[in-house]
């Protein structure tokens, strides 16, 4: 069944059913049988980190239509500063968000341009001390 010559597949089933049935020219190239299959099952590996790199989409699009947040700068001492964002209700329970490394304020923004949120909490996203 699989020429003679060359070695038995390594998941018979699968020769016997997927590759012949959607491949049938590669049933006389059996290295290459699992080349296109294995390529596929790669692809979610390659594209999944692909579009983890995309990052937060603008600030502007976000906020459209919605009041856009107040933008802070304190000063720190030893002449450092650091970068807030806030809005929503100012009687409201605080809300801090504290991102990590790597990260900017705006990775919260989708959270703060709630509107739900917005009226019940006061929300305030840091950035690092820079």
């Amino acid at each position: 069944m699989n020429g003679g010559d060359c070695p038995g597949p390594v998941f018979p089933y699968f020769s016997h059913v997927f590759a012949p049935s959607i491949f049938p020219s590669m049933r006389h190239f059996p290295r290459l049988r699992w080349w296109l299959p294995g390529l596929l099952l790669l692809l979610p590996l390659v594209a999944v980190p692909i579009g983890c790199f995309s990052g937060p989409p603008p600030t502007a699009k976000i906020f459209a239509g919605r009041p856009a947040p107040e933008f802070q700068t304190y000063a720190l001492p030893h002449g450092r500063q650091i970068y807030a964002a806030q809005t929503g209700n100012p009687d409201g329970p605080l809300v801090l968000f504290i991102h990590g490394t790597p990260g900017a304020w705006h990775d919260f923004a989708v959270v703060m341009a709630r509107p739900d949120l917005a009226e019940r909490t006061f929300m305030v996203a840091v950035d690092r001390v820079g």
